[in-house]
């Protein structure tokens, strides 16, 4: 759940369009990898919850909330591992395929 150097370049870009369009509304999703079977999420080793694509999802929020994005515009949820774009996953870049935020317009 931590933000990634090179996530930066992105990050503006979306804080940018928010900034522009003040009335847009969005969904970050967080995704993850590696789900075992009966698993929804997986564990953030640093709070000891089982909500790591939540917290992921939180991340981003909190990033646009601290440049000055209303909060009330942003929607966060937890996907876990159940919209993998690669099943099954056999190899890293399957799995950090499947690590991600995807963001979902909500109101223009």
């Amino acid at each position: 759940d931590m933000l990634l150097p090179e996530s930066f370049a992105e990050l503006k870009l979306l804080l940018e369009v928010m900034q522009k369009h003040d009335s847009l509304e969005i969904e970050i999703q967080g995704h993850i990898c590696c789900t075992p079977a009966g698993q929804s999420d997986g564990m953030n080793m640093a709070t000891g919850k089982m909500q790591f694509s939540y917290d992921r999802a939180v991340a981003i929020r909190d990033y646009l909330v601290r440049n000055g994005i209303e909060e009330s515009r942003l929607k966060v949820v937890g996907k876990g591992g159940s919209s993998p774009l690669v099943y099954p996953e056999m190899t890293e870049s399957d799995r950090t395929r499947n690590r991600r935020v995807e963001i979902k317009i909500l109101k223009k």
